[in-house]
Formats: structure tokens, sequence, C-alpha cells
């Protein structure tokens, strides 16, 4: 079993996507389960519930990737966990709601079996 396994997600379930493509036409919308991550996982999500992931047009990016790029640039790989989420947690809803007048809440969910110990883990 690995050591601990990070999943990165800049993606919504909402079905709408940044482009409303081919589930939004449909009308499809997923709804994700949750507290189903187990062993050494842990999940960075863009956002939350139903909510649209931003795309960020100046940047290039989505506007989660965008932040956690950016914040992994400036600390050389050496943010924990904890850090880089505390970080998207203020600037993804703050630009969100500033520049696109949405909400975009990013989201975290860690296996109990890494519960005490996800939050000092580094990129690098």
């Amino acid at each position: 079993m690995p050591k601990k396994v990070t999943v990165i997600l800049d993606a919504c379930f909402s079905g709408g996507g940044r482009n409303q493509g081919l589930l939004a036409a449909k009308g499809v919308k997923v709804k994700p389960k949750e507290n189903l991550v187990k062993g050494s996982l842990v999940v960075f999500a863009a956002s939350s519930s139903d909510q649209e992931s931003l795309f960020y047009e100046e940047e290039q990016h989505g506007l989660f990737t965008y932040y956690l790029l950016k914040k992994l640039k400036e600390t050389k790989g050496e943010a924990s966990y904890k850090e880089m989420y505390d970080y998207l947690k203020i600037k993804v809803p703050s630009t969100a709601t500033d520049k696109y007048y949405k909400e975009q809440n990013p989201n975290m969910n860690v296996s109990s079996d890494v519960e005490s110990e996800w939050k000092v883990w580094k990129f690098k």
C-alpha cells in the first residue's frame, strides 16, 4: 500500500462544466458521495457539491488550478497540505465572487486512516 496518495480535481459535479457541454445539454447532474476515501488518500477538489469549477480566462487555467500552481511556485513545493487548503479556501471563493459573481468553494476529503497526519504532508 502506498504511503500517501493525493488526488487533485479541477472539475465540477454540476454537469454544466466550463463550456456548458454535452452533460449540461442533457440536464444530467452528478451528486458525489461523501466520505468514500480509504487508505492513505487525500482528495483536493476545485468545488463543492453542485458548484461550477470556474475557468480563469486571464490565466488560462481553472481558477482552482491557478491558485494551486501559484502557491506551489511561491513555496517551491514546500507548502503543507493544510497550508495549501487554507490558502485555496480563501483565494478561490474570493476571486470567484469578485470576478464572476459566482460561488466556488474548494473541498477536501481525507481518509480517516490519515486524519491525524495529512496536515503536515508536503507536496515536494
